[in-house]
């Protein structure tokens, strides 16, 4: 989801190198202006919490609901995502 939001916002003319630049600029250019809403921001930082824990922690499992509920919530924030560019940028997902 990282990569997709690192790509998304270099599309839209902004740019970081790391993981956590890319959630603070997009907290600072879509969520503090209202434009996606903070649920989506909560839903980016707990999915980057969970990726840092399965990439730097030793053998970190997580827990299948603790997964599943997740899925859900990043089919939310992508739900949103869609929205907000189809609305905003006229793109059109098929």
């Amino acid at each position: 989801m990282q990569y997709f939001m690192g790509q998304w916002q270099y599309w839209l003319g902004l740019g970081t190198s790391k993981h956590s630049g890319v959630i603070a600029l997009f907290n600072r250019e879509f969520v503090k202006n209202g434009a996606i809403s903070v649920r989506a921001s909560k839903i980016l930082h707990k999915s980057f919490d969970l990726r840092t824990k399965g990439d730097y922690k030793d053998f970190y499992v997580p827990k299948r609901e603790d997964v599943q509920c997740l899925t859900e919530e990043v089919r939310e924030f992508l739900k949103e995502i869609k929205d907000y560019l189809t609305e905003k940028h006229h793109i059109i997902f098929k």
